[in-house]
């Protein structure tokens, strides 16, 4: 019971503030418990590690735990292996995460290589070196077990386990936004769209997007209703949109954000993807 202190959040990694808005966040998309609680877990440990987060991180960060705790509750794999693989992959794919530093990289962070401009490429899948996943036969006792015995051997020569695809997962998680709001929309139509984006704009602008619209929905006009993919489309148009502008922050005008969404949403018929 005394380990739980360890994945409490502070002061010192996200303020109130930011807290209150993840809050905001979870109940608008109304995500099953289970992967809320497992995607908490995933987001604490992996802020209270790095330190502090910032709020146009925030978002991101917490997407992709909640993209990987679906694959967590898929699979059983533990904890610990899934937040290794959260690190794992911003190390790999955005240079700017390396300044948020893992406590057990601190000997390491020269090691790191310099960013470069390909650092968003689709890049080749690579084996990751963890933990072994659980048996599916496992108690949740016997899960918790594990973690912290894991926990306790980092520095014990790790074994592969399988090939993880960060891409993969952020897509993942934009279908599995689409059957939570009953979105008439299938996978094969999503990938289709994410093919004509940026790995980048994907990864940032995109999601900020969808859950801004999503969370948002209520201030838009009365009596305007979009069918479901043009839903998604407008998300996903928006975002290719705020490239070369900051992303969305929690205080930012809704109105603005919406007037956005309404000026794509009219344009929508002519555009092929």
């Amino acid at each position: 019971m005394g380990r739980k202190e360890k994945y409490e959040i502070t002061k010192s990694t996200v303020s109130i503030y930011e807290i209150h808005h993840l809050m905001e966040i979870i109940k608008i998309v109304n995500l099953p418990v289970k992967i809320i609680n497992v995607a908490s877990t995933l987001y604490y440990k992996y802020a209270n590690l790095h330190g502090k987060v910032h709020s146009k991180d925030m978002i991101v960060l917490y997407t992709v735990c909640i993209g990987l705790s679906c694959k967590i509750l898929e699979t059983r794999y533990n904890y610990g292996f899934f937040y290794r693989q959260v690190k794992f992959y911003f190390d790999t794919y955005y240079p700017e995460y390396r300044s948020l530093t893992f406590v057990s990289d601190l000997n390491r962070k020269n090691s790191l290589h310099s960013p470069s401009n390909n650092d968003f490429e689709r890049k080749p899948k690579r084996p990751y070196y963890g933990p072994k996943p659980l048996d599916s036969n496992n108690t949740s006792k016997k899960h918790a077990d594990n973690t912290e015995q894991y926990d306790n051997k980092d520095n014990e020569a790790p074994e592969i386990v399988e090939e993880f695809d960060f891409l993969e997962a952020i897509n993942n998680l934009e279908v599995q936004i689409c059957i939570e709001f009953n979105f008439d929309i299938d996978q094969t139509d999503i990938y289709k769209i994410l093919d004509h984006i940026r790995p980048e704009t994907l990864s940032e602008h995109i999601l900020q997007a969808t859950h801004i619209f999503c969370r948002d929905s209520a201030y838009l006009p009365l009596g305007m209703y979009f069918s479901e993919k043009k839903i998604v489309k407008a998300c996903l148009l928006l975002g290719t949109m705020l490239e070369n502008r900051p992303c969305f922050q929690p205080d930012d005008d809704i109105l603005f954000v919406a007037n956005e969404i309404l000026s794509i949403y009219k344009k929508i018929d002519s555009i092929v993807l």
